[in-house]
């Protein structure tokens, strides 16, 4: 069974496929300048995106539209031509939207977000996977916690009395990007990123954020992960 997992973003979209135990990694982004962290994950299939704006609201409004197209185009074709013939056997997990954007950011946000990842829901379901499923962002965070560091405190009668939390005592519903990468690097699956990272793990997780594209790649990865474990595949 091959997986896939994406995590949609207007700025740097994360994608992870496995097939035949085989690793795929893409990253979309809107930047033409790479990070030092780009160039070290060199295994990394990077797409640059178009991405201009204008002064015109309306002509901007049409042009992120063809923007958006061009980028879930490219993350279509990339599934199809890692994927093969084996579409029908294929699972397929995407972040659903993440209402509180606008706490960070604003309205406009969420909207143009909401419109990119709507492009990509219809272009995916019009093919064939096997199944295609959405994950809000908070039932992540509780999954992955519990995936990695267990479920957590029960009381006799088998009734959660603690969450689930990782080794530093955080919990799954207040995990950020820095515990989503600290679990990835202390889950049971080998990874070619982890294996380029062991030794970066105590300086990356001191950062305040997880820089780009770690950030998206790691929920791209939890989501193809989750996607197996769900269905027990």
């Amino acid at each position: 069974m091959n997986t896939v997992g994406i995590d949609i973003s207007l700025t740097s979209t994360g994608l992870y496929i496995i097939k035949d135990n085989q690793e795929y990694y893409f990253n979309y982004y809107k930047s033409d300048k790479l990070s030092k962290l780009h160039n070290k994950l060199d295994f990394i299939t990077y797409r640059l995106y178009d991405y201009k704006i204008n002064e015109d609201f309306s002509n901007n409004e049409i042009l992120k539209m063809l923007q958006y197209n061009d980028v879930t185009n490219k993350i279509i074709e990339d599934i199809l031509t890692v994927i093969g013939d084996s579409i029908e056997d294929t699972i397929v997990t995407i972040e659903s939207y993440n209402y509180n954007a606008t706490r960070n950011n604003n309205s406009n946000t969420l909207i143009d977000t909401v419109a990119i990842s709507t492009l990509l829901r219809i272009k995916i379901l019009k093919e064939k996977f096997k199944i295609v499923s959405f994950i809000p962002p908070t039932s992540l965070k509780k999954y992955v916690c519990e995936s990695v560091y267990g479920l957590g405190e029960l009381t006799k009668k088998g009734k959660p009395k603690k969450p689930s939390a990782n080794k530093l005592g955080i919990p799954g519903g207040k995990f950020t990007k820095s515990e989503m990468f600290l679990a990835m690097m202390e889950s049971k699956y080998e990874t070619k990123l982890k294996s380029y990272l062991t030794e970066d793990v105590k300086y990356l997780y001191s950062l305040k954020n997880i820089p780009k594209p770690l950030d998206d790649i790691i929920d791209a990865m939890w989501l193809a992960y989750i996607g197996l474990e769900q269905y027990n595949i």
